[in-house]
Formats: C-alpha cells, structure tokens, sequence
C-alpha cells in the first residue's frame, strides 16, 4: 500500500545490538546523545517481530523474540515509551509556539491521543480485512488508549 505523504527520510543511522551488556534500559539511556550526534535513526539488529500494523516502528507486540520465546515485556515497554517521549520531546521543541499546536498542554494531549487512536482504528481496520487472526493486538492498543494507560 502507498502513502499520500512521503516517510522521513533517514540522515544517520545508528544500528544497536542488544545482549547481556547492553539492553533495554541501556538503549534507552543514549537515545538523547545519539540525537544530539545528529543520528535520526536508531534501529535493533533483528531481535523482536514488530507489532503487526505499528504506525512508527518502535512499538513491539507483546516482545515476542524472533525465535518465539518469551522476553521482558517491560523493557519493550520502556523503550517505547523512552523512545516516544523523545520524539515528542524533539518534536516540540521544533514546533513549539506554532499556530497549529495548542498551547495547553491538556488539549495537546487529548490530540496526540486522538492522533494514536485514530492509527490504532486504522491498525484495526487493517488487519481484519488482511490478518484477522491478528486482530488482538490492535484492539490492546485501543483499550489501553481508552482506558489511559497509554
């Protein structure tokens, strides 16, 4: 499927290998000094299968490995919210003061939820008419969202 809006395009890439020495939490702890580096992308060497239909691609379903064993669903959980949150963060700080950002921070979050919820649906959408067996995930996200967890 095709996008009306082109994707961003990556300027530098930074590829981090997580193991015994280096996990999660490490990964999340340089997100801002890779940022400040210049690197707009950071990526895993293939350790997770991402979340079917995930609008941004650091969101992780159920942190299932790719071999099918089970991982540390909190840690996937930290980084994504790390990882969200410094996006958000730099977002901000770019368009910041601009007329088409609410300046309460109340109605900025009620859209961003909006915004997410809205991709959820679409997740939703997606895999019934493609996936039906995958349907779950999707709907988690949307409860989560609707009962503020995320």
């Amino acid at each position: 499927m095709t996008s009306s809006t082109p994707g961003r395009v990556p300027v530098a890439t930074y590829r981090l290998q997580l193991g015994a020495g280096f996990g999660f939490a490490a990964a999340a702890a340089v997100v801002d000094y890779l940022h400040a580096l210049g690197v707009s992308h950071a990526y895993f060497s293939p350790v997770f299968r991402a979340r079917a239909g995930s609008p941004h691609g650091y969101d992780v379903g159920g942190a299932v490995s790719r071999d099918g064993s089970a991982t540390a669903e909190s840690w996937a959980a930290l980084w994504y919210g790390w990882v969200s949150g410094s996006f958000l963060r730099a977002y901000l700080e770019e368009a910041g003061g601009t007329v088409f950002l609410p300046r309460d921070m109340g109605e900025l979050d009620d859209l961003l939820v909006v915004h997410v919820l809205e991709k959820a649906v679409y997740e939703l959408a997606y895999e019934l008419n493609n996936r039906p067996s995958w349907v779950r995930l999707p709907l988690q996200g949307i409860a989560a969202l609707v009962e503020g967890e995320d």
